[in-house]
């Protein structure tokens, strides 16, 4: 009987807690390893350059107060800053935004383009895809 007894605690109760508690215990582990992991990879790639020796034509979209650019060295220093005004709405509306652009790029023979992803990123996008076709 208690034999029987024995069995049964193992099997009932002291089995699934041992279980349990190795998998906690494992489980703790492998996300602590993958935490760091993912600490690591994120720390080398927020440290790298991201257009090393490459000047940037940076742009932060904006309805209400226009779109901020600015041209970036390969230091990372500002060369050049302006704002523009355009309306988003008809691209022959948007001549001078896209002259101001097109100026920059040719006066600091720019290759690179960044448009920040906030208010009025899509209609910023369309307007300098439409510049870059239209040359």
């Amino acid at each position: 009987m208690v034999n029987n007894a024995l069995k049964d605690a193992y099997k009932r109760l002291i089995s699934p807690t041992m279980i349990r508690t190795c998998r906690a215990e494992l489980t703790k582990t492998a996300e602590n390893a993958a935490i760091a992991s993912f600490a690591e990879n994120l720390r080398k790639l927020l440290l790298t350059q991201p257009f090393r020796g490459q000047k940037i034509l940076s742009v932060d979209p904006g309805f209400a107060h226009g779109c901020k650019v600015a041209v970036i060295s390969e230091s990372g220093a500002v060369l050049d800053t302006c704002v523009i005004y355009p309306r988003f709405k008809d691209p022959a509306a948007d001549e001078a935004a896209i002259r101001k652009l097109s100026q920059l790029v040719s006066q600091h023979r720019l290759e690179c383009i960044a448009i920040g992803n906030g208010t009025a990123c899509r209609e910023t996008q369309g307007l300098v895809s439409h510049a870059i076709e239209a040359g």
